[in-house]
């Protein structure tokens, strides 16, 4: 049952078209260096999405980590 609902979530999420806020970008570009800003900037944006929630949960739980995890987290 949590797998159904997981992906009802991914479904919902999916269907969000707007696009980042500049604020998100800035913060994401302050995160990866330039060549992973740039590939990080090709993601689809469902994906973008995504992997700012997975940042800010990574941090929510480490707020001291590296910076090579949070770019992690990111791509």
């Amino acid at each position: 049952m949590n797998s159904f609902v997981h992906l009802v979530k991914r479904f919902i999420f999916s269907l969000d078209r707007r696009n980042l806020a500049a604020e998100t970008i800035e913060v994401v570009r302050e995160k990866l260096t330039e060549k992973e800003y740039l590939l990080w900037s090709q993601m689809p944006l469902i994906d973008k999405k995504h992997s700012i929630i997975v940042m800010r949960r990574f941090l929510e739980r480490l707020p001291n980590a590296e910076i090579a995890a949070v770019r992690a987290s990111l791509l």
